[in-house]
Formats: structure tokens, sequence, C-alpha cells
């Protein structure tokens, strides 16, 4: 359990050659043991780094050549394991400054846009952003690597003010002064609609500018609730959902300068959150709040998702019903980051919550619940890409890395998952088989 204990010892084995590429490869094998390794990644950053303090000329070569050969084979590597070497060298490089034969790896944007090269180097650039800072890891990186950064950790408020447009000049400006009539009026009718639209988000817009006032000047839970009541309640049909889509964004907003900010914004005002929280719809309103304002920062996703579970906020169900409907990023290894921590917190939860006997049986059935929403959707989607080469071979790697991950779980739960995930055509035979497998540790 100690890495500095761990180092001295590997480099005291007594044997009569260098051996330094048997030491990485043996590190190797125990960090992508499976189902799960017994020691976390930052172990092993800790054993390497010492490692490299002590043999400073022959550990970082055999290291790189180690590191080489996996990237050069990612694609014959577990899904679960090329996370964990991700997860790892991410840490690795974060404490190196960076450095590594980055011009080397360039080509890979050459590659198709799904290749697993490509996909690992760019998930091993947006851990580095998480562990430090987008330009910085920009400096780092030749600029042909570029295309493979994320986007700036910036928020992305739907509410912000807009600078005044420059007015369009008239038809008497221009001269233009005999536009055809019917012309004029289809134009009209066609803009009614986005006329409305543009109504609407100006009203929010005008409200959450007035509420991030608010927010700075401290305003009292009372106070807020009766503001709300006067100012959406009073004028909005869907008064409940529509006091929400403009109060939460907007209260990321003002909680967006760093962790503890938003979270002493979610304990100062969570009790007005929870009366607006009403129904599945605006818990599942609230997650994609989130998701849609940290769009180019998971870690805020992560973390702020962790806390809204952990106050009550919103259950583990809708943030996997969430992840199994963002298509569009189920390439990322994020997705699967958070799907993975939700479901985990929210069986530990659950687990918690059984100390006594008559807590035991909701526990289970808690337990019981997300389980089988998650492999429901996991179910339904891989029946909807079956045609998609790429993202059905990835959407089955995901299942089985859960399914190996949930082995103890789905042992007591196993009939009921069954009977409610895979018993009808949304789910195909294979995946009912491969669900089979897992439960018999075939995979």
């Amino acid at each position: 359990d100690d890495h500095k204990q761990c180092a001295k010892f590997l480099l005291s084995v007594g044997v009569p050659f260098e051996y330094y590429t048997v030491l990485v490869e043996t590190l190797f094998s125990r960090m992508f043991t499976l189902p799960s390794s017994r020691e976390h990644a930052l172990f092993y950053a800790a054993v390497v780094i010492d490692l490299f303090n002590a043999q400073p000329s022959t550990m970082p070569r055999a290291l790189g050549r180690g590191v080489n050969q996996l990237y050069l084979n990612i694609q014959h590597l577990d899904i679960e394991c090329r996370d964990r070497l991700a997860e790892w060298f991410s840490l690795h490089l974060s404490n190196f400054k960076l450095v590594w034969a980055w011009p080397a790896w360039a080509q890979v944007v050459e590659r198709d846009p799904m290749h697993p090269q490509r996909l690992f180097c760019a998930d091993i650039l947006a851990r580095l952003v998480r562990l430090s800072y987008w330009s910085r890891v920009r400096r780092a990186i030749p600029d042909k690597l570029e295309v493979l950064m994320p986007p700036q950790p910036a928020p992305a408020f739907r509410f912000a003010a807009k600078k005044p447009a420059a007015s369009k000049p008239t038809a008497m400006e221009t001269g233009n002064d005999n536009d055809d009539d019917g012309k004029s009026e289809q134009k009209k009718a066609d803009g009614d609609d986005a006329d409305d639209a543009d109504s609407e988000q100006a009203q929010l817009v005008q409200l959450a500018q007035s509420l991030i006032g608010m927010f700075r000047r401290r305003v009292l839970q009372g106070d807020l609730t009766r503001w709300l009541e006067q100012n959406v309640t009073a004028k909005f049909t869907d008064s409940s959902d529509t006091a929400l889509r403009v109060l939460f964004p907007t209260l990321l907003m003002a909680g967006a300068k760093s962790y503890s900010h938003i979270t002493v914004m979610l304990q100062r005002y969570g009790n007005v959150i929870k009366r607006l929280n009403t129904s599945d719809e605006s818990q599942f309103l609230i997650v994609k709040s989130v998701g849609e304002f940290w769009q180019h920062s998971p870690q805020h996703v992560l973390v702020i998702l962790g806390k809204l579970v952990a106050m009550g906020v919103v259950d583990s169900k809708t943030i996997v019903s969430y992840v199994f409907g963002q298509k569009h990023l189920f390439h990322s290894a994020f997705l699967w980051q958070l799907l993975q921590q939700t479901v985990t917190s929210g069986l530990t939860k659950s687990s918690s919550s059984s100390s006594s006997a008559s807590s035991s049986s909701a526990s289970s059935s808690s337990s019981e619940d997300l389980l089988v929403v998650m492999f429901r959707n996991f179910a339904i989607a891989m029946e909807r890409n079956k045609d998609d080469a790429v993202t059905s071979t990835m959407l089955r790697a995901r299942f089985i890395q859960f399914g190996r991950m949930l082995q103890n779980e789905l042992r007591v739960h196993s009939a009921a998952v069954k009977r409610a995930a895979f018993a009808d055509d949304a789910a195909s035979g294979e995946t009912a088989e491969l669900f089979e497998q897992l439960l018999k540790r075939q995979l």
C-alpha cells in the first residue's frame, strides 16, 4: 500500500539482466486486471514517479516504449483498460510538465474521427485539461493536434444579455421602396413564430438578468420565492417548468466562479429548487441544464451532478436516462465516467440506507430499479444502433464493462433485470445472450 516501499522493492529484484521493460509490463498487467484493479491509477502514477526518480536514465525509456506499444495496439485493448490507461497516463504527464513525444502521435488526426487511436488521444488531452489548464496543454502539443483539443472550459449561459444589434437600413435608405407586397406578407407570416420565440426568449433573458442581480445581493429564499410567484407563476402557463428553466441556469451562472461558489448557491437556495422540482420531468430539466451550461467542462458536470444527487435534488435514474439520451457523446469517455459515478454512488447510497430491517426492502428495490433502468437503456441503445458498426461495437464493450463492474449486484437482482430490461422487442436476442454470458462470468 506504500508506493515508496513498492518502488524500492521493484528495484531490488536480484536478476542478472536489465529488467525495466519487464517491470513496466508487470505494472501494466496489474493496472489492467479485470474486473477491477487492486490499486487506483493514482497509486501506479506515484510508483512510476518514484521509479523515475530512482532510475532517471533507464525507466523513462522503458515506460515510453511500453506506452507506445499500447497506443499502437489500442484497438485490441479492452475498452475499460483503455480508460484506465488514459487516466493513469494523464496523471503521469501532469506530473512531468506534459512532456511527451507528441509529434510521433500527430498523424492520428488523419485517421477516421471514430478510430480508437484518435479517440484515445482526444481523451488524454481532455483529461489533461481537467488536471491543468487549457492554454498550458495547448502549448505543450504540436499545432497539428489542436483539432483534438476540447473546447475551452467556459460556461454556456443561454440567458446571457446580448449587445444591441446595429439597426438595419430602411427601404428608403437603400432606395428599395418597391418591395413586392406578396413577398412581404409571406415573410411576415413565416416570421410570426420566430418572433414569438424571440419574444419569450427576451423575457427569459430579462428575468435571468434580474435574478443575477438578486443573487449578487444574496436575496433571501422567501423573497426569491415571492419574486418568482409575481414574475413567473403569474405570467407563464407552464410556470413551474419556466421558473426552473430560467432559475437553475442562472443559479449556475452565479456560482460559476468556483466549485465552492456553486456549492454555496445550491445550499442557500436548495429549498427553492426542491419546491419547484415536483416531477421526473423537472428533475430531467435540472440535469439537462447542468449538461448544457457546462457542456465545455465535463469536470463541472461530474461534480455538480454528484452534489445534486447527494442533496436529493435529482435521483440516479434520471442521470442514467440523460446519459443515454446523449448519443452524440457515446464515443466520449466522459459520458461513461458520468454513468459509472452515478450508478456507483446510487448503489452505495442504497446500500448505506439499508442498515435497518424496515429500510432493507426499500433499499433493495431502489438498487434493482437503478440496475433495470441502466440495462434497459443499454438494450434500447444497442438495438437502435445495431446498423452502425462502430457505435454498436462501442456500446457492446461498454455493456460488458458495466456488467463486469456490477457482477455482485447482478447476482442479487438478475431475475428482475432480465424480466424488465430484456423481455420485449426493444432488446435483441443478442443483447439478452450477452447478459447471460455476463452472469456466467464468461466475459
